[in-house]
Parts: C-alpha cells; structure tokens; sequence
C-alpha cells in the first residue's frame, strides 16, 4: 500500500473499540477515515465521541466505500467470522478481535483468496516481552517450569449486565463465554506470565 498511511475503518462501537481506537489514532502509520454502526445515531454519536470524521448506518455500507484499505472488527464472536470473510471479498485487511469462532481456517483461506492481510488481536503473542521469556525458557536460563498458575477475572457492574448485558454473558453474541478469550489464545503468555515471576525473584 505505498508508502502512505493505512486508512481504517471500525465495524462496531463495542466498548473495546474505544480502546483501540486510542491506539490507532496514535499510530504514525494509521488514519481512522469511518466507523459503521447498526443505527447510524449510534454510529454518528460514537464517531463524534472518538475523533472520527465519518459514520455509516450499516457494516456494509462501510466496506462498500473503496477509500477504506482496511476496518477492524470488534464484533462478537458469533458473527465475527462472517464478518472477516464480507471485508476480505470487499478487498478490505482484516484486523480482528479475539477469540476466533468455529470455521476461522476457511476465513483465513478467503483472506488469502482475496489478496488480503489477517491480524487477531491477541497482543500477549506479538510482545517482545513474551518472546524474550520464551527464549529464556528455552535456553534454560531460568530453569525448568514446573507449574503454570494463571486468572481470568472481569467487572460486572451490576445485574443485567451479569445475566446477559455483555458479550461475555450473552450466548447468542459469545458462544464460548468468558473462557473464549482463553481458548483463543495458547499456553505461551501464561508460560511468559510464570517466567516472569521467576525472573523478578532471580534479579
């Protein structure tokens, strides 16, 4: 894509989006051009909150607009695969949230299909912090790992959003629940997570 900034787009107002967002306005690489709601008030009131010049009434509309190299994807998991697959067929990289549901290697294989790049966003797998653990692990620099101790807690803030106001507690948004992300993401950051508790005690 030349040498110029990736134009974005976000499909989604979850409130993770907000957080990415942040980033993504930081990025000396990135302009975030459109945000795409399923109501555009929704979406016009999210992209005025977070400095983002234009809002659409429908994901589809978002990847019809050929200004957009590449959108980001924050939806549940239920509809996340389908949603890779819409973006890759519109030309469109894909960046999208963790977990990845049933049928993400024939997502995968359309993306290549299309000529498109795929991210999930499990940041723990790209830290240099957890590949530097994983090789002082493997160099036996901090001995053998003998146990793997790790937690998985949220906020819930209050009832309703307990009994089904998230994607994590709502089934028909997020299948697996809250241990989704878990299974979206393999051993190496809890391995990292131990090791760095050994590293601390040998300094």
């Amino acid at each position: 894509m030349e040498n110029r900034k990736v134009r974005w787009g976000i499909l989604g107002t979850a409130e993770i989006a907000t957080k990415v967002v942040a980033g993504m306005h930081d990025a000396e690489n990135a302009e975030v051009v459109a945000v795409a709601s399923r109501a555009l008030d929704r979406a016009q009131a999210w992209a005025d909150e977070q400095n983002v010049p234009q809002a659409f009434g429908s994901y589809d509309e978002l990847l019809a607009d050929d200004s957009i190299d590449a959108v980001y994807l924050p939806v549940p998991t239920a509809h996340r695969n389908d949603w890779i697959k819409k973006a890759a067929r519109a030309g469109k990289h894909v960046y999208a949230e963790k977990p990845l549901a049933d049928g993400v290697e024939e997502a995968i294989e359309v993306c290549k299909e299309n000529g498109v790049q795929f991210m999930d966003g499990t940041m723990w797998l790209h830290s240099n912090r957890t590949h530097e653990i994983e090789q002082r692990i493997a160099n036996g620099d901090i001995g053998e790992v003998r146990r793997v101790t790790s937690a998985f807690t949220f906020k819930a803030p209050d009832k309703e959003w307990y009994e089904g106001g998230n994607g994590r507690t709502d089934k028909t948004r997020e299948p697996m629940g809250c241990f989704g992300d878990q299974a979206g993401i393999r051993s190496a950051p809890l391995c990292g997570a131990s090791a760095t508790n050994c590293l601390k005690k040998c300094r």
